[in-house]
């Protein structure tokens, strides 16, 4: 699992149940407010479900 991967999962397992736009977690993952990161957040959330679903 990559860096980006592990700390977006960290992240959202410590928030269950919440709901996040893709901005709100490009912001905790990368610590970027001004960045745009709309495709690397569907890329990352992607790669998870992928590692975690065999």
């Amino acid at each position: 699992m990559s860096h980006y991967e592990f700390f977006a999962l960290c992240f959202l397992a410590k928030h269950p149940g919440w709901v996040f736009s893709k901005q709100q977690i490009y912001e905790a993952v990368w610590n970027d407010p001004d960045g745009d990161g709309n495709a690397a957040v569907t890329n990352l959330i992607s790669q998870i479900r992928k590692k975690l679903n065999p």
